[in-house]
């Protein structure tokens, strides 16, 4: 008679089977088998193998989200160290110097060199030069590009009107410039006649693509259909013509040509999300639906149930005759998840929302969606509702979007007065501002009892050096120790103010003058506190010093 054996991996096994397969391009098995080792073992390696994966595929949003995990993770600095050093790649290939940067300095490394990147971006962008040479030409390109990067579009256009005598390949560079920032500014006329006089001087399929879509923004369909189908009468399709052409295809509905245009970038780069969606759409108005399943359910498998895919997996098994294109989250999709959350969030009764948290799958998965994606007049008044629950969940789920992308400063400062909990010390994980964060958050020993106006803007002032500030820790216990020398507690629990202006104190009503006094006398060793304080706050400057005496004693007299 057989024996049966019972073979189980291990996380080292799973691991160690990701890493062969990723070997061989085998992206989503690779991937698989890391996700299998995170749930065997949940610790930092296993996390930060899958972050790296991710971003071998420059999926980067994904690689950050996984690596925040592997830091929160860690026991002990060597742990954190291989997903630091992935972050601060991610950061690079994002163009993000300064996050960059602050990685290596979270490291002990030098991170002059990479200072120096991001300072170059504050270098004036406009170069007077006598006699234009090839330096003049690549330099005004490089503002030019920089400019755009930074949603600077009139910046963008002083630059390339400076190269329209200038000689190829600089002038046809700086047209492809121009061209971008006009169609951002909406000035389609001088888009199209830009694009027809490049593609009438070069027929290039990067010409006839631009005017293409110049054409198609005018409606003038027939014209953008002979362009497209100029360029795909070719033999083979070059990866960033059918990249731009990609969603023009889409517009068009020209379902061939997109199955196309997706299997070329698809084939190019791993996994890129919305070229596979797009491939999978295809397929399926094509008829071919068991092969648009297939890949569709790999791009679910790789990029977890809250990607879009997991919508689109939903709809096929409806059977439709035809879907609309899409990477991205439907609106019907989102207003769904909003009110199956609201349904139960907003309920008088809370039993109601532990049960749903323990046992509605549906429920919890639209609930992180609305969490970790919506809008903040979606997410915050969610956040709100599930702090009338305390329990461990809510503080786990809590903790997790913490360590999210795109953390809000609304958002957490709902999430930190929850996990408070009515005390006034505490740590956590944070991300925010791509940057992550260990926080020991401390509020001062008198903190419930200040005047409701004080106690505002304490916890505000807490909450900006959390958000904004490298080093929260130690400006957190600055904060607390200003006020701690100026209030203390008696035997009744009643304050007590130590400072001659208490009284005064307790009458002002302006919260985000307070706070500006106090982040001013916080940062007292930064070169201009006082000024960086009313630049960000907006405070009045009179006002400012004003409250600053009667805080202090110092500044600028006032009269009463």
């Amino acid at each position: 008679m057989a024996q049966h054996i019972d073979f189980k991996l291990d996380s080292a096994d799973c691991t160690e089977l990701g890493k062969r397969a990723l070997s061989r391009g085998e992206v989503e098995k690779a991937i698989g088998y890391f996700k299998t080792a995170c749930g065997i073992a949940d610790d930092s390696d296993s996390y930060t193998e899958l972050g790296c994966a991710y971003a071998k595929i420059h999926a980067l949003d994904a690689s950050n989200a996984v690596l925040y995990t592997a830091m929160s993770k860690a026991q002990t600095e060597d742990d954190e160290t291989p997903a630091l050093w992935q972050l601060c790649s991610n950061a690079l290939e994002e163009g993000d110097a300064e996050v960059a940067a602050y990685y290596l300095r979270y490291l002990g490394e030098d991170d002059s060199a990479v200072l120096a990147m991001a300072d170059g971006k504050d270098e004036p962008r406009f170069k007077v030069a006598l006699k234009p040479d090839r330096e003049f030409y690549e330099t005004q390109l490089y503002f030019a590009n920089e400019a755009l990067a930074d949603n600077d579009l009139d910046g963008a256009l002083l630059c390339v009107n400076e190269l329209e005598d200038a000689p190829e390949p600089y002038r046809t560079t700086a047209q492809k410039i121009k061209t971008l920032c006009l169609f951002a500014k909406g000035d389609f006329d001088k888009v199209v006649a830009l694009a027809e006089e490049m593609e009438k001087k070069d027929p290039s399929a990067d010409n006839k693509a631009t005017l293409a879509t110049a054409y198609s923004v005018q409606e003038r369909f027939a014209e953008a259909d002979a362009l497209l189908d100029e360029i795909l009468s070719a033999e083979t399709l070059a990866t960033d013509i059918a990249l731009k052409i990609l969603p023009l295809l889409v517009t068009r509905g020209r379902d061939a040509d997109i199955l196309r245009a997706a299997e070329t970038v698809s084939g190019a780069v791993h996994f890129r999300q919305f070229s596979e969606m797009y491939r999978s759409e295809a397929l399926w108005n094509l008829g071919r639906r068991k092969e648009a399943m297939r890949v569709m359910g790999a791009v679910n498998n790789v990029y977890g149930p809250y990607c879009p895919a997991s919508y689109y997996m939903k709809l096929y098994r409806t059977e439709p005759d035809r879907v609309e294109y899409g990477h991205e989250w439907p609106h019907a999709a989102t207003l769904a998840y909003v009110n199956k959350v609201k349904g139960i969030a907003e309920t008088e009764d809370v039993s109601k929302i532990r049960s749903a948290l323990a046992y509605d799958a549906e429920f919890n998965e639209a609930l992180r969606w609305i969490l970790w994606h919506a809008p903040d007049f979606v997410a915050c008044p969610t956040l709100m509702c599930l702090a009338r629950v305390r329990n461990r969940t809510v503080e786990k789920l809590f903790r997790e979007r913490l360590i999210g992308i795109g953390l809000s400063f609304d958002a957490m400062a709902i999430i930190i007065d929850y996990l408070l909990g009515g005390g006034i010390s505490m740590e956590f994980d944070i991300v925010t501002q791509n940057r992550f964060k260990p926080v020991d958050f401390i509020l001062p020993r008198t903190f419930h009892v200040l005047p409701k106006h004080l106690k505002r803007a304490v916890y505000r002032a807490a909450c900006d050096i959390v958000y904004t500030d490298e080093d929260p820790t130690t400006y957190l216990e600055r904060l607390a120790s200003i006020i701690n020398d100026m209030t203390a507690m008696d035997a009744d629990g009643e304050l007590v103010w130590k400072c001659k202006n208490g009284k005064h104190i307790s009458m002002l009503r302006s919260d985000e003058t307070i706070v500006g006094v106090l982040l001013g006398r916080v940062y007292f060793d930064d070169p201009d506190p006082d000024e960086d304080a009313m630049e960000r706050y907006g405070l009045n400057e009179r006002t400012y010093y004003k409250y600053k005496k009667i805080f202090f004693g110092d500044g600028e007299s006032y009269e009463d």
